[in-house]
């Protein structure tokens, strides 16, 4: 089972996902990631509470990662260690900022947001 919610860390929207990424999963997750990425805001998004990951959450990280890229929104990813290391082994990370925290991706986003706006 899968739960999602919406806070807020330094500024930025955090969408904070518990529980499950799995094939039963998949379309509630691509549905919140849709409404934040339609903010047009910065975000992170923290999958830190995710207990198990399936290869589907690789194929809806790279569809948000190229929507929110193109649209020239920051936003980050909080995961654990063993999930960064994939995404480094799959070249994710060229496309996707990953942290191995919410206050690290928080942080990130809220820097390169103000960073942004002041140039």
């Amino acid at each position: 089972m899968l739960f999602a919610s919406l806070s807020e860390i330094n500024g930025v929207t955090a969408l904070c996902v518990r529980g499950e990424i799995d094939a039963t999963s998949l379309a509630s997750l691509g549905a919140h990631l849709q409404d934040i990425s339609d903010e047009g805001r910065p975000f992170v998004i923290d999958c830190t509470n995710c207990h198990f990951r399936s290869t589907a959450e690789l194929s809806i990280l790279s569809a948000l990662a190229a929507r929110v890229n193109r649209l020239g929104i920051i936003w980050a990813l909080a995961t654990d260690h063993r999930t960064i290391r994939l995404l480094e082994l799959m070249e994710f990370d060229t496309r996707i900022d990953v942290f191995s925290s919410l206050s690290e991706a928080g942080a990130f986003v809220s820097a390169s947001a103000t960073e942004r706006t002041s140039s």
